[in-house]
């Protein structure tokens, strides 16, 4: 059974390794490429942001107590965030560009460094 645990952390730190690259990968191209994905990013969260908050605001009178209060800052925070992006997409834009930037490198540098700690963790891992 040992064994199979060790190749059960093998694909562990592999499958780490390789989110921890993508992460990375994206936010280096969102700071070299930003107009070309962003665009894009931007319009799909609108939409999705648009239709939460719809659809929250919808079921806001048929809820009760703490869920119906979740469904209305849902709702709004939506509806906002959906109207800020369509009205002014530059500011949208900028911010958000650092904001994935940031947060993908971060967790790109941090998966990476977890997958090597648990790489490293494991015996004879080359003859696995």
């Amino acid at each position: 059974d040992a064994p199979a645990a060790d190749l059960t952390r093998l694909a562990d730190w592999g499958l780490g390794a390789a989110r921890g690259l993508v992460a990375l990968v994206l936010g280096l191209a969102v700071l070299l490429w930003p107009a070309l994905a962003l665009d894009t990013v931007l319009f799909v969260v609108a939409v999705v942001a648009l239709v939460y908050g719809t659809v929250s605001l919808l079921s806001w009178p048929r809820l009760a107590g703490s869920a119906r209060a979740l469904a209305l800052v849902e709702g709004v925070a939506g509806l906002a965030l959906a109207a800020l992006v369509f009205v002014w997409p530059e500011a949208a834009g900028e911010a958000a560009t650092w904001a994935i930037a940031v947060w993908a490198a971060t967790i790109g540098i941090a998966q990476i460094a977890a997958a090597l700690i648990r790489r490293d963790a494991i015996a004879d891992e080359w003859l696995q």
